[in-house]
């Protein structure tokens, strides 16, 4: 009976022993638990940092910045456009019918020569580049200018007035986009109120290009029309003239130097 007892007591002891291993920590503290469950979602659950909001100083900047470089890109191309009407252009031989009739009767005081003369070849090429040197508008406004001048009344006045006005213009608006170009790297060191005084600046001398164009359409369409009689009339046709002349181009030739100096200005600026 002994031995039986003993025996049942052994295996009630080997149980025992053998649950308490399954779990050698005992149970787990449920405020243990907790804390570990909830530190696990909140690292899942937490919310990524906001990125820090520029300052508004730094919006002006930047705004500043872009606008700078739309005016500068605009000035650039307007360089550009101007520079490719004389790129590749080949003078006539007679001159677009104005070598004898006009140019030789005209001299540069500069070098003393007429000109028709190969040393005035840039003079020409600037009068040509003021109608884009659209060669039908050369040669229909050059038959007019020579039709002038050889009229004795009129003989060495509108021959002038008319080529150099055409001339006057050009070269300013060459002068102002030649030195854009020339410090087209440079231009973003000034500020954006002189970048569009600039631009605001050239567009008044292509104003005044445009104003001339206009003004020698407008002419040839009057003459081929015989307008008021004009065609055959170098009286009227000069009277003609001369009201838009001094309406229109008086006005832009004054324009364009004034315009041609403050663009200087702003240009040398520029270190």
């Amino acid at each position: 009976m002994r031995n039986i007892l003993n025996n049942i007591f052994v295996v009630f002891a080997l149980i025992a022993f053998i649950l308490v291993g399954c779990n050698p920590k005992g149970s787990d503290d449920p405020a243990t638990l907790q804390d570990a469950q909830g530190n696990s979602n909140d690292s899942t659950t937490q919310t990524p940092k906001k990125p820090i909001p520029a300052k508004p100083a730094d919006n002006v900047a930047q705004a500043n910045e872009a606008q700078k470089q739309i005016v500068i890109d605009a000035l650039k191309q307007k360089a550009a456009s101007e520079q490719a009407i004389q790129k590749g252009k080949v003078e006539k031989n007679d001159q677009y019918g104005m070598k004898d009739g006009a140019f030789k009767k005209l001299t540069n005081t500069a070098n003393n020569k007429t000109y028709d003369d190969d040393g005035n070849k840039s003079l020409r090429a600037t009068f040509y580049a003021s109608l884009d040197w659209i060669e039908k508008t050369i040669e229909d406004f050059g038959k007019i200018i020579v039709q002038i001048e050889a009229d004795a009344a009129n003989k060495g006045t509108w021959n002038a007035d008319l080529i150099k006005a055409g001339q006057n213009i050009q070269e300013e608006l060459g002068k102002a986009t030649t030195q854009i170009d020339v410090k087209k790297d440079k231009l973003n060191s000034l500020s954006l109120e002189k970048l569009n005084a600039l631009k605001s600046n050239l567009e008044k001398i292509e104003q005044s290009k445009k104003t001339w164009k206009t003004f020698v359409d407008g002419i040839i369409a009057d003459h081929t029309a015989d307008k008021g009689s004009i065609k055959n009339d170098v009286a009227k046709l000069v009277a003609h003239i001369k009201i838009s002349y001094d309406k229109d181009i008086k006005a832009a030739l004054q324009s364009t130097k004034d315009t041609g100096t403050e663009i200087k200005k702003i240009i040398d600026e520029i270190k």
